[in-house]
């Protein structure tokens, strides 16, 4: 499957770097991987695994940062690179927004604070993902 994937980097997005190998195991394990495209049929799977990880570790960095400077939030996510318990790659923050700055205490408590920028007409994938500190949703786009 890595293989596959390391030969068609239409296929990948830089949230990969955040799946465990029991992720791609369980991708092997629920394709035939049968035929030349079998593999593709799990991309959309990964991908959420990889990117509901990555909501999980933003929000825990969103999390530690407002902790550390007194309830405010981060005026850009950049902000947030020294936040993260494994390496952060530039490239994955650039596929967010922030939609909230200033001080966490006067948003109401269940408002998402990042939303993952929608990718352009084409992408394979039908959603994408809010984020707030301890939380995230997967929500699809129309």
């Amino acid at each position: 499957m890595k293989k596959w994937i390391a030969q068609r980097p239409e296929e990948q997005i830089p949230q990969f770097q955040y799946l465990w190998d029991y992720d791609w195991i369980d991708a092997v394990k629920t394709s035939n991987m049968l035929g030349e495209h079998a593999p593709r049929n799990e991309m959309s799977g990964l991908r959420d695994a990889a990117k509901r990880q990555f909501s999980r570790e933003l929000g825990n960095a969103l999390g530690r940062f407002v902790e550390e400077h007194d309830g405010e939030l981060a005026a850009e996510l950049s902000q947030l690179n020294g936040y993260f318990q494994r390496p952060m790659n530039e490239a994955i923050l650039r596929s967010y927004k922030l939609l909230h700055t200033g001080r966490l205490a006067d948003l109401p408590k269940d408002e998402w604070l990042v939303s993952e920028i929608v990718p352009p007409a084409g992408a394979k994938d039908d959603w994408s993902y809010l984020i707030r500190i301890g939380d995230s949703q997967k929500i699809w786009r129309k």
